[in-house]
Parts: C-alpha cells; sequence; structure tokens
C-alpha cells in the first residue's frame, strides 16, 4: 500500500508546506463529523487558506465553536491541514484560474 511512518509523513510535511500560505488568509475550523457531543462522532479541525475549503466544511461538517470545548477536555481529534500551495503574489502566473502546485501536492 500507500502507507508512511509517522515520521516519514513529518518530514513530507516539511518539506512541501513552508511559506505556502504567505499573503494569504489562515483559516482555523473546528468540525464535527456527526452531533457535537455524541460519542459515535468524530471532532477535528481543518487549518487552510482556501475560502472553497471553508464552505464545503460548512456544508460536509457540523462546524461549531462548542469544539473547542470538547479540545480543551483532551478528546481526540482529526487534524487537518489544506493549501491550495500558490503564496501570493504568485511566482508564477495563475493557469486556467486555479491555484495548485501538482508538485507538491500529497493527499493522505
Amino acid at each position: 500500500g500507500l502507507w508512511m511512518s509517522p515520521q516519514d509523513i513529518s518530514k513530507e510535511l516539511d518539506t512541501r508546506f513552508p511559506g505556502c500560505m504567505t499573503g494569504r488568509t489562515l483559516m482555523v475550523i473546528p468540525f464535527s463529523m456527526g452531533p457535537v457531543g455524541s460519542p459515535l462522532s468524530k471532532i477535528g479541525v481543518q487549518v487552510t487558506d482556501s475560502y472553497y475549503v471553508l464552505l464545503s466544511m460548512r456544508v460536509m461538517t457540523r462546524v461549531s465553536p462548542d469544539i473547542w470545548r470538547h479540545l480543551a477536555h483532551g478528546e481526540e481529534f482529526v487534524r487537518c491541514l489544506h493549501s491550495v500551495g500558490v503564496p501570493l503574489p504568485a511566482a508564477q502566473p495563475i493557469v486556467n484560474n486555479w491555484p495548485c502546485n501538482p508538485e507538491k501536492t500529497m493527499v493522505s
């Protein structure tokens, strides 16, 4: 499979993300997959510089400030990191009006 050790994934993130959000607005999104507080729900925090991702998270999950209370009690949570990968001002022209950097794309 495509499994990577935590050390390897950390090394990959360190090489792919430095400076990728420069000039962009960082958004921190507390969310719950399922009803907030339910024992069957998973909570998480998404960090992104994409308004599209922000709005998609509002559609797909329950975004709520109540998540911070659960995190304060030490509850386990999913850590999500996303970036369009193109700092502003862009060093190269953005093609197709969709900022992305295929060379540094990673899904984990």
